[in-house]
């Protein structure tokens, strides 16, 4: 997600080692790069900013619910139990979304 040079030069905060994550005043779902911007366009990318209510409210609106911690565990294993990782219990590197290098190759900020 790309916030204009306006929107940057109005920041005054950012994660410590992480600068290319911003904290951008007014983003929320509806407008994710903050005021101006819009999900227009956006149909297949990732929701963004969706908090824990957003999320709630969702469910409720549908007649459904969120996972408990242990139903979102074990989804997230693919069913398996008393295993160190999704896969079993071997650590592979390549397998998990885990720093791998260098991050961003190219600087946005």
């Amino acid at each position: 997600m790309f916030v204009s040079n306006k929107i940057k030069q109005e920041i005054k905060d950012s994660v410590p080692g992480a600068k290319w994550w911003l904290p951008v005043e007014g983003a929320y779902w509806r407008s994710p790069a903050g005021p101006g911007s819009s999900v227009e366009k956006k149909g297949s990318h990732p929701a963004v900013h969706i908090s824990y209510n957003d999320a709630l409210h969702y469910c409720k609106q549908r007649g459904a619910r969120l996972p408990t911690e242990v139903e979102w565990e074990f989804a997230a294993r693919g069913g398996l139990r008393d295993q160190m990782y999704p896969w079993g219990n071997g650590f592979e590197k390549k397998r998990m979304n885990i720093w791998q290098g260098d991050f961003p190759k190219t600087k946005h900020w």
